[in-house]
């Protein structure tokens, strides 16, 4: 696990770390994982990572959503990550959790975008594997014989505008 600091010290405003006990393996050439188990002046915390080389080609980091469907009855990291033959699984958002199990925040799969971005910071690493932390924001048009229409959501039923549903939106009522 040596591409992970046996202590971590983030700055604040991360709460003051008053002991910590850091478990680091190795989980594959090239991918490492960390579990720092902290007591902060906020209390408790566990903070996990894992760690990747990126000048290894043989590794690939990638985007799966719950049963391939943005709409789902719900699927674990865990499963997820066995169905995909995946070293490591991270839960990368929040989602509607009990109900559509929808994704809140933006998806984007092989350079497609699949669910729009929602006012939040996502990470998007570009295709040559470069990490960004940023807000995204969407504007789509859509053109259907000659005629230029203004886009406002993919693969969410429509609210009063236009939306492009694709096959990932899943089974249409």
């Amino acid at each position: 696990a040596g591409a992970l600091p046996p202590r971590i010290a983030p700055a604040a405003p991360f709460p003051r770390i008053l002991q910590q006990a850091p478990t680091l393996e190795s989980i594959a050439p090239g991918v490492d994982y960390g579990e720092y188990q902290l007591v902060t002046d906020a209390g408790p915390l566990a903070v996990r990572v894992v760690a990747i080389d990126s000048h290894r080609r043989d590794l690939h980091v990638g985007s799966v959503v719950a049963t391939d469907s943005l709409v789902s009855p719900g699927e674990t990291v865990g499963s997820m990550a066995r169905r995909t033959r995946a070293v490591a699984g991270i839960n990368g958002d929040y989602f509607d959790i009990g109900a559509s199990n929808r994704p809140i925040n933006m998806v984007v799969r092989d350079g497609a975008l699949l669910q729009l971005p929602y006012k939040r910071y996502v990470l998007a690493i570009t295709r040559d594997g470069t990490p960004h932390i940023a807000e995204f924001t969407f504007f789509g048009t859509l053109d259907i014989d000659g005629r230029t229409l203004q886009l406002d959501a993919i693969d969410q039923m429509p609210q009063g505008g236009l939306s492009l549903l694709t096959p990932l939106y899943g089974r249409v009522p």
